[in-house]
């Protein structure tokens, strides 16, 4: 048990020593506005080190669960990255924090294209190097669509254990999920629907695909939605 204790309280103990910390962590953000000519909505983070050490981080967009037609776009210490049609997910560049450096901003900007709707995901912050997890931030976001916040939870964990394999996959790809799947809708970067498939998910036959990158949208028997990247290699 004291070793399962130890393990479990490792990443906040390296936090503290290494001297980073974000604020806010979590994010629950609510609009009800005219969508007609607003491109974006922002969510804002700041970043510090404390400490007097130099260090490096990166971030990963994970368990990304949100409307096929919306875009994300982050800008943190260095870049700023476009919406799409591919999600950029991770930093170009390890960014690098000097002693006592406080105030760096963390932007996350949702493009909902004239689309209602809610969705959530998470950042992962690591420590360049080693991988280890310094912070996650919990996003979730409704845009004119109040009452799907009630799903929104459940949505979150249905997208986390939905397992994807191989990916990258040559010819076949499985689909696997702790609940039932009731489709699987194939979507291009672009957003063009390029195929449904209602039945044998552990076994999708995606041969007559090109190599590249794709998105499955995965709704389960409940109505959860999933949105998971897929990319087809030699």
């Amino acid at each position: 048990m004291l070793t399962i204790i130890s393990f479990l309280l490792l990443p906040y103990i390296a936090n503290s020593q290494i001297g980073y910390s974000i604020s806010p962590e979590s994010f629950n953000d609510s609009y009800d506005e005219d969508i007609t000519n607003i491109t974006y909505f922002r969510s804002e983070a700041y970043m510090e080190n404390s400490s007097d050490s130099t260090f490096s981080i990166n971030w990963e967009i994970t368990n990304i669960n949100i409307p096929i037609e919306w875009g994300l776009s982050v800008s943190d210490k260095y870049l700023s990255y476009p919406p799409g049609p591919e999600i950029t997910t991770n930093n170009s560049f390890p960014l690098v924090f000097d002693p006592g450096e406080e105030n760096i901003p963390f932007n996350i900007d949702v493009y909902p294209n004239q689309i209602s709707g809610c969705g959530s995901f998470d950042v992962y912050i690591t420590l360049d190097g080693s991988g280890l997890v310094l912070d996650t931030i919990e996003y979730k976001i409704a845009i004119n669509d109040n009452d799907c916040l009630i799903s929104t939870i459940d949505e979150h964990l249905f997208s986390k254990k939905i397992k994807l394999s191989p990916n990258p996959f040559v010819d076949y790809l499985n689909v696997s999920a702790e609940t039932m799947i009731k489709k699987i809708s194939l979507y291009s970067l672009q957003g063009s629907l390029l195929g449904i498939f209602t039945s044998n998910f552990y076994n999708l036959d995606l041969s007559n695909l090109e190599i590249g990158t794709y998105v499955v949208e995965i709704v389960n028997s409940e109505g959860h939605r999933a949105i998971k990247k897929i990319i087809k290699g030699k």
